[in-house]
């Protein structure tokens, strides 16, 4: 009685057999003719999509940079008081007297203003300062120069606010041995507040303070001896 139910089990059906079949080739007839005319545009867009991806992670970082930098950013006061410091601290001021004028005569101003057109054009500066910084070239040698307590010989006129220097201004000049340069205390001061956290000279573009190392150098370090203290450690 088992053995002729088994064998009934294992009778070949022909509509069952041509259904799968039918199925299967139904299946795969779909596939082809998807393949050759489907839309497959959602496959195609997978790496824009991706790119779109990335740069919208990379416009998300920059923002996030851009407001650490703000937060960083000093008020003008703030700013100008540490500037203030940094000029003291170096003993890079300096109030004009009368004795501190030279005058010059006209071959050696004439030197003069070929040599300030030339530094400007080598120091790339920026086109929206060029026009302040060179049209100041005219009055370099108008009225000689200023020699600074340092016995160097700056040009009396500041390229900053086009103005001579006159008996009571208080002059700076940059701490940093490569800047020659000097301005009023005012004028450099709201150039470098403007221009922060870098303290970029308006001329040669180098560092005008030490601002940007001190604040380097001030960031906080690692301290083996104080870094694993077992006795800070509480149970």
């Amino acid at each position: 009685m088992n053995s002729t139910t088994e064998e009934g089990a294992l009778e070949f059906e022909p509509k069952v057999f041509w259904s799968v079949n039918a199925f299967i080739f139904c299946v795969f007839m779909t596939m082809v003719l998807w393949c050759c005319y489907g839309d497959k545009s959602f496959l195609t867009n997978i790496q824009t999509r991706q790119e779109d991806s990335d740069r919208a992670y990379q416009a998300t970082l920059r923002e996030r940079e851009e407001r650490r930098k703000r937060a960083k950013m000093q008020t003008p006061q703030q700013r100008r008081r540490k500037l203030l410091q940094s000029f003291r601290r170096h003993n890079v001021s300096m109030i004009v007297e009368e004795k501190d004028f030279i005058r010059e005569d006209k071959d050696s101003m004439s030197i003069e203003k070929d040599t300030a057109s030339s530094e400007i054009i080598e120091s790339g500066a920026s086109s929206e300062d060029d026009a302040n910084v060179e049209s100041s070239i005219a009055s370099f040698g108008n009225n000689g120069y200023l020699k600074l307590p340092t016995q160097a010989q700056v040009p009396n006129c500041c390229a900053i606010c086009l103005g001579d220097y006159e008996v009571g201004d208080t002059v700076v000049w940059s701490s940093n041995e490569e800047c020659p340069h000097a301005y009023h205390e005012e004028c450099i001061c709201d150039w470098l507040v403007k221009m922060q956290p870098e303290t970029p000279c308006p001329l040669c573009r180098n560092e005008f303070t030490d601002l940007e190392k001190v604040s380097k150098e001030s960031k906080i370090t690692w301290a083996p001896s104080s870094a694993f203290n077992t006795r800070a450690i509480g149970f």
